[in-house]
């Protein structure tokens, strides 16, 4: 397995008036072009921050990581002993390619796509999916594209899958990004139950 690159601290709110940027493809693609090869940038919280609220996924549970990006999330997962179908999904190739071996190594999936509309996946295909700033970096830009990916999470969810929502804003405090994610969820024919959870970051 080739040797960890050193990982970028996770990340901050971006800053005041440039949170627009966020939501466009073409910004991803840019930035994602000028990162090196196996360099790695976790959002918000890596696998480690995360771990007490994944105790629900089973060992052999699919895993979809929507907008992954750079992340190692899916290959950290791997190596604590996950063994089912992990697949990270992004619409910056630049962000695939920088991983590709790192991800064969550790037989996670990479796959080019639109996280509106989860285009190569079928209904109920996975048994978790986890976003970690997607929701937060479309909503910056469009409310609707954000409900669009949180209805196609919805779709690609198993009935009783878990949607894991990772955002630097406040359920209770942003009624514009709540209303976003329940405006996606409620697309699918399926109830759902919300827990928010708070965390002080790494």
């Amino acid at each position: 397995m080739p040797p960890r690159r050193k990982k970028t601290p996770a990340h901050a709110p971006p800053p005041a008036g440039e949170e627009h940027r966020y939501a466009t493809q073409r910004y991803w693609a840019a930035r994602y072009a000028a990162v090196g090869d196996g360099d790695v940038f976790e959002w918000f919280l890596s696998f480690d921050d995360l771990r007490p609220l994944l105790g629900f996924v089973k060992r052999r549970s699919s895993v979809l990581d929507l907008g992954c990006g750079t992340s190692r999330l899916l290959c950290d997962m791997r190596e604590a002993g996950y063994a089912g179908r992990l697949v990270g999904v992004d619409c910056a190739a630049a962000a695939l390619r920088s991983v590709k071996e790192r991800s064969e190594s550790c037989h996670v999936e990479l796959v080019e796509a639109d996280a509106t509309t989860l285009a190569p996946f079928a209904d109920a295909t996975f048994d978790v999916v986890v976003d970690k700033g997607t929701v937060d970096a479309l909503i910056s830009g469009d409310a609707a594209a954000a409900t669009e990916a949180c209805a196609a999470a919805g779709r690609v969810l198993k009935r009783g899958g878990r949607f894991v929502v990772v955002s630097h804003r406040r359920p209770d405090g942003d009624d514009a990004w709540l209303e976003a994610v329940l405006a996606g969820l409620s697309e699918v024919d399926a109830a759902w139950r919300v827990d928010a959870h708070a965390s002080a970051g790494p």
